[in-house]
């Protein structure tokens, strides 16, 4: 009502979208944020609020199909590529009955994601560790003893890289300690 009311008035979807989803109707914000997205393809916020309410209402296919058109949307943008990458693991690693086969593929999905995160920002740690985490992921899907080991050696690889960036980050953030003796 507040919309019609006020329609020029910006916060008035908003508020509209967080009642709907304060009260548990998110069948009904996924369908008010579809509606803004036809009128408004582009909205970058639009198309990540259609990832996040599709991911929370259990819709992991849908919630990757808009968490994918948001990267589309920002080239340049590491952290768009490594949501997918989160998504993906978050996906797998709640559902350990989601079959061999796709999870090697789905996994392959969030890796490719969250590798062009690291070309886009090379020291990004949580795209390591989220690396690591989908290979590790990846190797419960393995059939093959070897490429199970395989996906385990490159987990643990990068998990190592992560470390080693965390530590390099501390030691700049370290002062360093005064030289002399005090009074």
């Amino acid at each position: 009502r507040y919309m019609a009311l006020e329609p020029s008035d910006e916060r008035g979807p908003r508020f509209y979208l967080q009642t709907l989803l304060d009260s548990g109707r998110s069948a009904e914000a996924l369908a008010f944020l579809k509606k803004q997205h036809q009128a408004n393809p582009r909205d970058v916020k639009i198309v990540a609020s259609l990832g996040a309410v599709s991911s929370k209402a259990g819709k992991f296919d849908e919630a990757l199909k808009w968490y994918e058109k948001r990267a589309a949307l920002l080239p340049t943008e590491a952290k768009a590529r490594y949501l997918i990458g989160t998504l993906c693991w978050q996906h797998l690693y709640k559902n350990s009955t989601v079959s061999d086969s796709q999870r090697v593929a789905l996994a392959d999905r969030g890796l490719a994601a969250l590798r062009q995160a690291l070309e886009l920002q090379p020291k990004y740690v949580e795209a390591l560790t989220y690396i690591n985490l989908l290979y590790r992921e990846r190797s419960k899907g393995q059939n093959d003893v070897a490429m199970r080991e395989a996906d385990m050696t490159q987990a643990r690889k990068y998990h190592k890289q992560a470390l080693a960036l965390i530590k390099a980050r501390a030691a700049k953030k370290k002062p360093a300690k005064a030289k002399g003796g005090g009074k």
